[in-house]
């Protein structure tokens, strides 16, 4: 976990995680936040995370103190 401090931008660009994933990786984002300080970008385009998966993405980026950039293109949300 000591690496997720120099973590800034993370690409998961057409990686099939789905509406389940996306909301796995939104509780790591939560649970991890304080380890997450530079993460400044998180890119998530193609992964068909729906409603569902923006909904526990929001509630991260709510978190989140340094998050400037996300990318949700292509996901099937509203």
């Amino acid at each position: 976990l000591e690496s997720l401090r120099s973590l800034t931008h993370l690409d998961l660009t057409n990686a099939m995680m789905g509406a389940l994933g996306a909301s796995t990786l939104a509780r790591s984002l939560i649970a991890h936040h304080d380890r997450l300080h530079n993460l400044a970008s998180l890119s998530l385009p193609g992964n068909c995370i729906a409603d569902f998966g923006c909904s526990a993405l929001a509630r991260a980026v709510g978190v989140s103190q340094t998050l400037t950039s996300l990318d949700l293109r292509n996901n099937y949300i509203g």
